[in-house]
């Protein structure tokens, strides 16, 4: 989410721990404490940064302001070329799930770059910074889903950039998305207190979403 900013992440595989400092992050072996990797900042201290580690956790993206750089673990070596948002400034990153696609998700447009080399591997998908609350890769890495203060999820697919169906309505702001069954479920959960399964392949739910409490309730 774009009003998130994390101080410390575990890798996928439990190896090692990233953590925000002054001087950039930190990436330390989770088992015995040693440093690993330190990845500099290039802007002054308290900028917002971010962070992501790929599936393999043989990767970890920094995002700083306008800039967006991979890098390899536990080298600690920059991968491929650095990603320009300019002018924008980055509010989230995420690999997909094959660890292929980097999202770059700043407060213009939605990124989808190579993450090996950094490069764009189409043009950037607009993104409307006031009414948009998160973007996602699918668990395939092809659509982004998008939540909205609209209180609408919206699915696109990467390659033509297009809705692949209607928004998906809901009662209240969609605070929590998982995926179930291999992805091709979107589970949701809004304000409104309700539950609601979604056929990512045709848009439609697969049943009347069922009452779990009378507000907010995270997704476990």
């Amino acid at each position: 989410s774009r009003f998130t900013e994390r101080n410390g992440i575990v890798s996928p595989d439990g190896r090692w721990l990233a953590v925000r400092s002054l001087s950039g992050v930190r990436v330390w072996n989770a088992a015995n404490g040693e440093l690993v990797a330190t990845l500099p900042a290039s802007s002054a201290p308290g900028r917002r940064r971010h962070f992501a580690f790929s599936p393999d956790s043989r990767r970890i993206a920094l995002s700083e302001r306008q800039t967006t750089q991979i890098w390899s673990l536990p080298e600690g070596s920059p991968i491929g070329e650095s990603i320009d948002s300019a002018p924008a400034n980055v509010y989230d990153l995420s690999f997909s799930g094959s660890g292929e696609r980097l999202l770059v998700w700043n407060n213009r447009a939605a990124l989808v770059c190579d993450a090996r080399t950094g490069k764009l591997g189409r043009p950037p998908l607009p993104v409307d910074f006031n009414t948009t609350d998160d973007v996602l890769f699918t668990p395939d890495g092809t659509r982004l889903v998008k939540t909205s203060v609209d209180t609408t999820v919206q699915v696109i697919n990467i390659e033509s950039g297009q809705p692949a169906f209607p928004p998906l309505l809901h009662g209240g702001l969609v605070f929590d998305l998982s995926f179930q069954q291999e992805g091709k479920i979107l589970v949701t959960n809004s304000v409104d207190g309700l539950f609601r399964f979604w056929d990512l392949t045709t848009g439609n739910l697969h049943a009347a979403p069922p009452a779990r409490e009378p507000e907010y309730t995270p997704i476990s």
